[in-house]
């Protein structure tokens, strides 16, 4: 009863939070080519839900007992520092070299403690290697945050799966559930965005809670991946066919296919909506597994490829044949 009563609490003190940014934060005005709003909007409403997520986490570790004081607060100043970077980049467009470096070194850090005794060749390496995921998760969650509710709602959907499948987690997952609900009442209706501060908080909190279950990391990373593939699919695809034609992926854009979709005529919310069921639909099949392994999880990435290649082959061919149109129009 007292951890509903929290949650309730979370969700009220993000709310109130997201309320004041409205009010007294910078409005970020549309810019052609790389926005999808058209009217000034508070950005960095991310700080209303962080805020409110680390009340959650102390009073977990201080409080209910459930959290490790010393993991929480390990966790709490790491991301707090990927927050900050982001912050700094919503006000003054930081070099993306300046944001990759600190992402790497608080990714670094943090998988060196969790993965202590990197004494051998092969553990460096492995170390190496999952910074850079991490980091390139943080990038490609960063990318996600294009349309009102889109990154809030998918997140509040895997963490939640993630939580099912995984109680361990529920301590550190069920605050940011809580704490991103109260500001999606907002963010749903436009109203303010979560800015790079809210989208790489997000991006680098959920692989760095991954970390605290080390037996089954590579299965939870597996799950997240099959979980969230409709955005990471998304992004994946454009960041290929610009690398392929030589454009620089960190130049703010509106190629992913949910912006597509939204320059066909779907309003944010549709789009929202349309990604969230999506997204459900990769949670169902996962609860339709006889058992979550990775042999099971390989099977369902080979359909997620197959379904997600040929919708968006659909939607580019759609807004290729409006665009032909509306040329020969002019």
């Amino acid at each position: 009863m007292n951890d509903l009563i929290v949650c309730i609490l979370i969700t009220l003190m993000s709310c109130i939070l997201t309320w004041l940014c409205i009010k007294y934060n910078r409005k970020d005005h549309p810019q052609v080519g790389r926005s999808s709003h058209n009217r000034p909007t508070p950005g960095s409403g991310g700080i209303a839900f962080i805020i409110a997520c680390f009340v959650g986490l102390i009073y977990n570790a201080y409080i209910n007992d459930s959290i490790v004081p010393h993991t929480c607060c390990l966790i709490m100043v790491s991301a707090s520092v990927i927050a900050i970077i982001g912050f700094l980049d919503d006000r003054y467009e930081l070099h993306y070299l300046v944001r990759l470096f600190v992402q790497l070194c608080v990714c670094g850090f943090l998988v060196i403690h969790f993965k202590s005794a990197l004494l051998s060749f092969d553990q460096t390496f492995y170390a190496i290697g999952l910074t850079i995921f991490f980091s390139g998760f943080i990038n490609g969650i960063n990318f996600c945050d294009g349309l009102n509710g889109l990154l809030g709602t998918g997140t509040v959907i895997v963490c939640g799966t993630l939580v099912h499948f995984n109680p361990v987690f529920a301590p550190y997952l069920l605050p940011l559930i809580f704490a991103l609900i109260g500001f999606l009442l907002f963010n749903w209706q436009g109203k303010i965005f979560m800015g790079d501060v809210g989208s790489s908080f997000i991006g680098f909190y959920i692989p760095a809670i991954l970390l605290l279950d080390q037996e089954h990391l590579y299965l939870n990373i597996i799950l997240v991946g099959h979980c969230l593939f409709v955005y990471l699919f998304d992004i994946s695809t454009i960041i290929f066919i610009k690398l392929k034609k030589g454009d620089n992926i960190f130049i703010p854009h509106r190629d992913f296919h949910f912006h597509v979709l939204n320059k066909l005529g779907l309003s944010h919310s549709q789009i929202t909506l349309i990604y969230s069921v999506l997204t459900l639909c990769q949670v169902f099949m996962c609860w339709a597994l006889p058992e979550i392994s990775i042999n099971n999880m390989v099977y369902l990435y080979i359909i997620d490829v197959s379904v997600y290649f040929t919708i968006f082959k659909i939607i580019r061919s759609l807004y290729q044949q409006a665009d032909y149109n509306n040329l020969i129009r002019n």
